[in-house]
């Protein structure tokens, strides 16, 4: 007879917690992008050698970072990326993978 009210109760309560979204850190906004968001020259294109312009960007946090030029290997994080660089041609370069 107590059993079933608490119960309720306990998944009530679990469920109100696991639906607030987490706190953000000082500096950051709701909604930012996991990883970086490039900030590249119209121009800068890929190729075998590397290029002698710099490259900056920020990532999620409000770091800034500068490339001394166009990346030539890649780490995978996940899967599903994995699949598109290959798709793309991009396979050659992919040195990690999950």
């Amino acid at each position: 007879m107590f059993r079933k009210p608490l119960i309720l109760t306990l998944l009530l309560a679990l469920l109100i917690a696991g639906c607030t979204s987490a706190p953000t850190p000082a500096g950051t906004t709701v909604g930012a992008t996991v990883g970086a968001t490039l900030a590249v020259a119209p121009d800068a294109v890929a190729t075998d050698t590397a290029a002698p312009e710099q490259i900056y960007f920020s990532d999620s946090i409000g770091n800034e970072v500068i490339l001394a030029g166009v990346a030539q290997r890649i780490v995978s994080l996940a899967p599903s990326v994995t699949e598109s660089l290959f798709a793309i041609g991009a396979g050659g370069q992919v040195v990690g993978r999950t």
